[in-house]
């Protein structure tokens, strides 16, 4: 199952290198990637993005744009995401035949 972590990071706040799981979702310059393996980022600074793959809207084919505000963004498509910092919940946009939503991931 993905696991939300949030702004992709090498390292936390005392300098320890953070360790990544398979299927984890990280947020760089505001696109969604997942982990294919678990990357070694402390290995050397090439490994620093490989293993890691673009979340892709599945309708269209693009990548999924990623906000990250308390209240939801107006203007959206299908497969866009949302995380509210305030509430810590992740939301993906849905729009099937009759409705269109924000609906909770986690």
């Amino acid at each position: 199952m993905a696991s939300f972590r949030g702004i992709f990071k090498v390292a936390d706040a005392s300098g320890n290198c953070i360790q990544y799981r398979v299927d984890d979702i990280v947020y760089v310059n505001g696109e969604a990637f997942i982990a294919e393996r678990e990357p070694d980022l402390c290995k050397s600074p090439a490994h620093k993005f490989s293993g890691w793959k673009p979340l892709t809207n599945e309708s269209s084919g693009t990548s999924v744009t990623f906000y990250n505000s308390e209240a939801p963004p107006a203007r959206v498509v299908q497969g866009d995401e949302w995380f509210n910092p305030v509430t810590g919940k992740l939301y993906k946009y849905i729009s099937d035949t009759d409705s269109e939503q924000w609906v909770q991931i986690f």
